[in-house]
């Protein structure tokens, strides 16, 4: 599973107040786990995937962890991976 980890300077609530509009601006389905981590399936680049995106209350903020589950199946549909290679 590949994922992606940052700390946010930022009181977990807040983090997590951004995920939910993000996903809500993006049209993305999601929904809570009972572990918190939030599972949204949404589209990037034309290319739909789903992901799991999870907070955590450290020392200097919190930590956000973003890890796709489900990549898209195939080759991308969209033409943006195609700009970012060249």
């Amino acid at each position: 599973m590949r994922q992606v980890k940052r700390l946010l300077p930022y009181v977990r609530r807040y983090v997590q107040m951004a995920v939910y509009d993000v996903l809500d601006a993006e049209g993305a389905e999601y929904r809570k786990e009972e572990s918190g981590a939030v599972v949204a399936r949404l589209s990037v680049y034309g290319n739909v995937s789903t992901f799991s995106l999870s907070t955590e209350i450290q020392d200097a903020g919190t930590g956000l962890t973003v890890s796709m589950r489900e990549p898209c199946p195939g080759p991308g549909r969209g033409t943006g991976g195609d700009r970012r290679s060249r």
